[in-house]
C-alpha cells in the first residue's frame, strides 16, 4: 500500500516537519512496517505559479534520508502533494518494468496533479479508451493511466460545460 501526503495552505508553507520529523512522517511510515514497506519510489510536488514543480527518486524515502529531506526543505509552496510507494502490478509485468522514475508518484499535467493508493485492474482496457491522452502515458503504472483518465475527463467536461454556456450578445 502507497502512503499519500497533502498540504493546502493559505500562504507558502514548507512541508519538511510534516514529511521528514513528525511522529506519522512519510520517512518514518516508509518502514513503519516491515513486512509492507514502501520501498518502490517516491515523489514530492509543489505549486509553483502555474506550474508544477517535482522530485522523485525510485529508491525507497528511508534509504535515501538525505535525498528525502533535502527535497522536502526545498519546497515552499501553497500545495504540496507527496506519495512513497509500494507498486501494485495488475498486468503481472517483470518488477523492473514497474519500478522507475517514469512509476513514481506524483504525476503532473499542465496545472494538475495526482496522487493515487490502490490500483486500477484494468489498465490496458482503461487506457485503449483514452484517445489522445493515452500520449500522458509514460510508464507502467496503472495509477498513471487513472490520472490520464482524470485529465481526460476533466479537460473534455471544461470543454463540454464551454459549450454549454450560452452566448452573452450585447
Amino acid at each position: 500500500m502507497c502512503r499519500l501526503y497533502a498540504k493546502f495552505s493559505r500562504n507558502p508553507a514548507n512541508p519538511e516537519s510534516d514529511l521528514v520529523q513528525a511522529p506519522f512522517s512519510l520517512l518514518k511510515q516508509g518502514n513503519a512496517s516491515p513486512k509492507n514497506p514502501q520501498t518502490d519510489g517516491w515523489g514530492m510536488a509543489a505549486l509553483d505559479g502555474e506550474r508544477w514543480r517535482t522530485v522523485k527518486s525510485k529508491g525507497a524515502c528511508f534509504r535515501e534520508k538525505g535525498k528525502f529531506k533535502k527535497a522536502a526543505e526545498s519546497i515552499s509552496s501553497r500545495v504540496t502533494l507527496a506519495h512513497i510507494r509500494r507498486a501494485s502490478n495488475p498486468r503481472g509485468l517483470p518488477r523492473s518494468r514497474i519500478i522507475g522514475l517514469a512509476n513514481c508518484q506524483p504525476f503532473t499535467h499542465k496545472n494538475l496533479a495526482f496522487v493515487h493508493n490502490g490500483s486500477l485492474n484494468i489498465p490496458d482496457e482503461v487506457a485503449r479508451n483514452l484517445g489522445p491522452y493515452r500520449k500522458l502515458i509514460k510508464g507502467k503504472n496503472d495509477s498513471e493511466v487513472l490520472f490520464a483518465l482524470f485529465v481526460k475527463h476533466q479537460r473534455d467536461g471544461v470543454r463540454s460545460l464551454r459549450d454549454q454556456t450560452p452566448s452573452k450578445k450585447g
